[in-house]
C-alpha cells in the first residue's frame, strides 16, 4: 500500500514538473517571437506609474528608432522607412565642391568656419593631414560619416580641398550653435516637453551611432558641445567630432581644465579604459541631467575653485558627487526620468541601460504627455 502511495506521488510531481516546463517553454517562445518584450530594467524605467502622466501608450520598438524618417514624423507616422545601414562600397561618394563654390566668411572657432554654399548658409571643419597617406584616412572618414542618416545627425554636404593636406568637410549650419550655448542663455525659455524633446533626440542619436558595425567613439569624450542646435531647438550630434585625424590611439588622454572630464566615465577616468559605448552612456547621462537642470555638471566646483582643480577632484577615484549636485531642477523632474540619469550615471557598467532604451522610454513619454496635454 505504501509503495502505491508513493509511486502515485512521484507520477503526481513529475507530470507537475513537466507542466512547469512546458509553461516555461512557451513564454520563452512568446518572448523570442516578440523582440520588443521590456526587460526588467525597462519595466521601471518606462513605467509612468512613476511620472506624473498615467494613461497608457503602447511602447514604440527598438528597431523604429534606428529607421531614418524625419523629425517632425517621430511621433506621428506609423510608416517608418527602412533601417539605414553602415555605408557600403556601392553608395555613392560624397562630392569633392570646387573651392570656387564656398565662400568663408568669418571663424568660429580654430578648426571650424562659417560660409556659404550654393546661397545657403554652411559651416566647414578643417583638418590639417601631415601627409598623403592622412589626407586619404581622413577622407575616408569623412565619406562614412556623411553617408550616415538619421534626423537627429548633422548632414555633411561634401569635401573642400584649399591645399595640397588641407581637408574640409562642408556641413549643415545649426544657427543656435552648441547645446551649452542655448541651456546657458535663460532669456530663450525652455518648457518640459521642450527639454524632454532635446533629451529624446539627443539620445536617438546616439541609438543610431551604436547600432552601426566597428562603432568607435575616438580621441574626444561626448560632450554637450558635440550636440548642436538649430532654429527650431532640433540637437543634431556633429558626426565630424567623430572623424579622427591621427590614428586611433589605444588608451585616453586627459588634460586637466579642457572642461571635458566631467562628462568622461568613472571606469577610463580610474583605469585608462579604452571609450566604449557603455561609458557613453555616462556622459549621455550627465547630458540629461544638463539639459534639465540648464547648468553645467559641478558647477558649484568650478565657480569656487574654477575648472583645473575641478577636474583634478573629478579625476579622484574617492569622489562620489554627482555632476549636477542634486541640483532642484532635476530633483523635482518626474521619478522615472531621474531614474533613467542615475542609471546612466551608474557606477557599474553592467547596470547602465543601452542608447534605445532611454530613447525608447523618452519617446514613450513624449507621447502621454501629447495624449494627456495635447
Amino acid at each position: 500500500m505504501t509503495g502505491t502511495i508513493l509511486l502515485v506521488c512521484m507520477m503526481v510531481l513529475v507530470l507537475g514538473l513537466a507542466a512547469v516546463a512546458l509553461i516555461l517553454y512557451r513564454r520563452r517562445q512568446r518572448i523570442v517571437a516578440n523582440p520588443n518584450v521590456l526587460s526588467g530594467f525597462e519595466m521601471v524605467a518606462m513605467s509612468s506609474r512613476n511620472a506624473p502622466f498615467n494613461n497608457g501608450a503602447a511602447a514604440p520598438s527598438k528597431a523604429q528608432l534606428l529607421r531614418k524618417t524625419s523629425s517632425s514624423a517621430v511621433l506621428t507616422s506609423s510608416t517608418l522607412l527602412p533601417l539605414s545601414k553602415q555605408p557600403s562600397r556601392d553608395m555613392p561618394s560624397v562630392p569633392t565642391i570646387s573651392p570656387d563654390h564656398v565662400k568663408l566668411l568669418h571663424s568660429i572657432s580654430r578648426t571650424r568656419f562659417s560660409g556659404k554654399f550654393q546661397g545657403e548658409k554652411v559651416v566647414l571643419k578643417r583638418w590639417d593631414a601631415p601627409n598623403q597617406a592622412a589626407v586619404a584616412s581622413l577622407v575616408a572618414d569623412i565619406q562614412a560619416m556623411a553617408q550616415l542618416e538619421h534626423p537627429q545627425l548633422l548632414i555633411v554636404f561634401g569635401l573642400v580641398r584649399f591645399g595640397e593636406f588641407d581637408v574640409s568637410a562642408v556641413a549643415e549650419f545649426m544657427h543656435c550653435g552648441s547645446l551649452p550655448r542655448v541651456l546657458f542663455k535663460h532669456d530663450v525659455a525652455l518648457s518640459w516637453p521642450d527639454q524632454l524633446s532635446m533629451c529624446y533626440q539627443v539620445a536617438a542619436a546616439l541609438a543610431y551611432m551604436h547600432s552601426q558595425p566597428n562603432y568607435s567613439r575616438g580621441t574626444n569624450c561626448l560632450t554637450s558641445r558635440d550636440i548642436l542646435v538649430n532654429s527650431t531647438l532640433q540637437c543634431k550630434l556633429d558626426v565630424l567630432d567623430f572623424v579622427q585625424a591621427t590614428p586611433a590611439i589605444t588608451s585616453p588622454e586627459f588634460s586637466y581644465g579642457g572642461a571635458s572630464l566631467a562628462w568622461e566615465a568613472p571606469e577610463v577616468l580610474t583605469h585608462n579604459c579604452a571609450r566604449s559605448s557603455s561609458a557613453e552612456m555616462y556622459s549621455l547621462g550627465v547630458i540629461l541631467g544638463e539639459i534639465v537642470t540648464r547648468a553645467r555638471p559641478y558647477q558649484s566646483w568650478i565657480q569656487s575653485v574654477g575648472t583645473t582643480v575641478s577636474d583634478i577632484r573629478i579625476r579622484d577615484p574617492t569622489t562620489m558627487t554627482w555632476p549636477h549636485e542634486n541640483h532642484p531642477e532635476l530633483e523635482s523632474s518626474p521619478r522615472y526620468f531621474k531614474a533613467l540619469v542615475a542609471a546612466c550615471l551608474s557606477r557599474d557598467v553592467l547596470r547602465r541601460p543601452l542608447a534605445v532604451n532611454v530613447a525608447e522610454t523618452l519617446q514613450r513619454e513624449m507621447a502621454l504627455l501629447k495624449r494627456n496635454y495635447g
